[in-house]
């Protein structure tokens, strides 16, 4: 996860805003209760996101962003950290 992160501070194109966003609902998801602390004031203080806001990305409930980019960085992390199960006969494997 630590490479990840370091990728995402300074080789992507992606604002503070938007890698903690992406950041706490992947942290949530994993119930990483540490990550979660330390990304909460990240989030609030460097990210400058309001704290309802982080607080519903780590509860794992709806929330939504003014700007377009967060809400995309919102919608696609959201949709990407959803356990998935695909029955054998949907993969097609030759």
């Amino acid at each position: 996860m630590v490479p990840l992160g370091a990728y995402y501070q300074g080789h992507s194109s992606l604002s503070k805003a938007e890698v903690e966003i992406a950041t706490n609902l992947t942290n949530a998801r994993w119930l990483a209760a540490y990550s979660n602390y330390e990304h909460e004031m990240i989030a609030e203080e460097d990210g400058g996101l309001p704290p309802e806001k982080v607080q519903a990305l780590i509860a794992g409930l709806p929330t939504s962003f003014e700007k377009p980019r967060e809400q995309v960085v919102y919608e696609i992390t959201s949709a990407l950290i959803v356990p998935a199960s695909y029955p054998p006969a949907s993969i097609d494997v030759q």
